[in-house]
């Protein structure tokens, strides 16, 4: 079964996941910490959502592709 983060299901595991974590366990990612790890998937999110890119201007058809993808179409 192919896992997607648009399933209620995949959702609700990574959240229990995330909200599991603390400093005391084991990394399962290389080398770095839970805050690491947790800083380092901000930072994607944030990549991909054009809020790190500065003065960058968003384009419209950027824009509307954003809430397209965001907001619709998960919910076909």
């Amino acid at each position: 079964m192919n896992k997607s983060l648009l399933k209620k299901e995949t959702a609700d595991f990574i959240i229990a996941r995330v909200k599991n974590l603390s400093a005391v366990h084991q990394p399962q990612w290389e080398t770095m910490t839970a805050s690491e790890m947790l800083l380092h998937c901000n930072s994607c999110n944030r990549q991909i959502l054009e809020e790190s890119r500065g003065n960058k201007k968003t384009q419209i058809k950027q824009y509307l592709l954003r809430i397209f993808a965001l907001y619709i179409a998960p919910n076909f």
